[in-house]
């Protein structure tokens, strides 16, 4: 066979354009149809064994199994992780890596964080005209980026604070949104590890001097299994992934305001309800909604599960929207209901909006209740104080944007105004 007939047939197979136009339900809609929950396809002319259901991701978060080095694809990588950070790790490396990410991000970080992003929501409708009319998805972008920022020691220049906030923002919202917008996430991402490196190397020369305590002299601190520090780079880029997810925040934050609008009897309920009740209703967002498409990791070993041939150094892709909506795991899964989250913990590898496993062993986010908390103060204060408000009447979410939001924009005013 001739390489163009090779090419021609591997093109004639692959199924990115099918991927793209769907991105959070092509894995579970196909798996259904051959009723099965795995299935080997190509995309971007590359073999991928696409899984969904808690059994498969269950095996998916098996590291003698699979491994992340690699795993990302070349455009996620040079975007939403960077490279050499803690997602493309494994063994030893991750979990040294991620200890010192969880000691990071504790009690009090999670509580710092937390005030500043009252206090930067509140200064956010201070500033604002008795009627404005404020867009709720950036507005939350430049609020939990001024709150990170002032957390986590890496305060940008008098007058940089927007364009860094927006740079944060284009690493997740840009990324998938197609070439233009992809371009753009690649030189925020160089922007901001340049900056980001200087901020470090000054530091470490003692040309400038902060608390020992913030997250940006932590990290350039921190030392290795060797006893080494990361390089420059490399720290920049975990000091990254400590400010970039805060500020994807904003997507929960506007998706959390599409249920209050949508189900509005649960949002009579929320009013000045205790955090247990909003840590509910966000998980059911995080469940609910799609946020991220799927999960990649790489074959680590050959192996056969279900008589399906795991070929060793294979992509492989675990469906989070599709393992969320499974009805054999999930009562009603079309159904928005917090309830089903105050009866305990859902099943294991059932839940995977961040990762799933242990948070030290697995390539679970760190994060993970950071998000929660300020999804749910972010919810718990517009509620409280302002009005929320949708442009028209189409309450459908965007399945083909990366990451989906809905369709018709969400604004607020404040509650005096509304």
């Amino acid at each position: 066979m001739s390489v163009i007939s090779t090419l021609v047939q591997a093109a004639s197979s692959d199924s990115s354009f099918a991927f793209l136009s769907d991105p959070y339900r092509f894995i579970s809609r196909h798996a259904s149809t051959a009723g099965c929950d795995m299935f080997e396809t190509r995309l971007l002319l590359r073999p991928v064994i696409c899984m969904v259901g808690s059994e498969a991701a269950a095996l998916f978060y098996d590291e003698d199994r699979f491994e992340r080095r690699g795993a990302a694809p070349e455009p996620v990588a040079a975007t939403l992780f960077g490279r050499g950070g803690v997602q493309q790790l494994d063994g030893v490396d991750h979990r040294a890596r991620k200890g010192f990410f969880v000691d990071l991000l504790d009690a009090e970080a999670l509580s710092a964080i937390s005030h500043g992003v009252i206090a930067h929501w509140m200064a956010a409708l201070q500033g604002s005209g008795s009627e404005a009319k404020l867009p709720l998805y950036a507005t939350a972008q430049h609020v939990l980026a001024q709150a990170v920022f002032e957390w986590s020691g890496a305060t940008p220049d008098t007058g940089d604070l927007s364009r860094r906030a927006r740079q944060l923002a284009s690493l997740f919202d840009d990324a998938a949104r197609g070439l233009i917008p992809h371009l753009r996430a690649r030189m925020a991402r160089i922007d901001l590890e340049n900056w980001l490196s200087r901020r470090i190397d000054a530091l470490r020369a003692g040309e400038i001097e902060l608390p020992v305590e913030c997250a940006l002299a932590r990290i350039a601190a921190w030392l290795d299994a060797d006893g080494r520090p990361l390089a420059s780079r490399v720290a920049a880029v975990e000091l990254l992934n400590v400010l970039r997810p805060v500020v994807a925040v904003s997507v929960y934050i506007v998706l959390a305001a599409h249920a209050v609008l949508t189900h509005p009897p649960l949002a009579a309920q929320l009013q000045g309800a205790p955090p247990a009740l909003l840590h509910h209703f966000i998980n059911e967002v995080r469940r609910y909604y799609p946020f991220f498409p799927a999960l990649a990791a790489r074959v680590r070993r050959p192996f056969e599960w279900r008589g399906m041939q795991f070929v060793a150094g294979c992509r492989t892709l675990l469906e989070i929207y599709g393992t969320h909506h499974d009805p054999r795991v999930w009562e009603h899964p079309e159904q928005f209901n917090p309830a089903r989250f105050a009866s305990g913990n859902p099943p294991a590898f059932a839940f995977l909006p961040q990762g799933s496993g242990d948070v030290l062993q697995h390539h679970r986010c760190p994060g993970e209740d950071t998000v929660l908390a300020l999804a749910s103060t972010s919810l718990g204060f517009l509620l409280q104080h302002t009005a929320l408000q949708r442009d028209g009447r189409d309450a459908r979410i965007d399945f083909g944007r990366m990451p989906a939001l809905p369709r018709a924009p969400i604004w607020f005013v404040r509650r005096d105004a509304a």
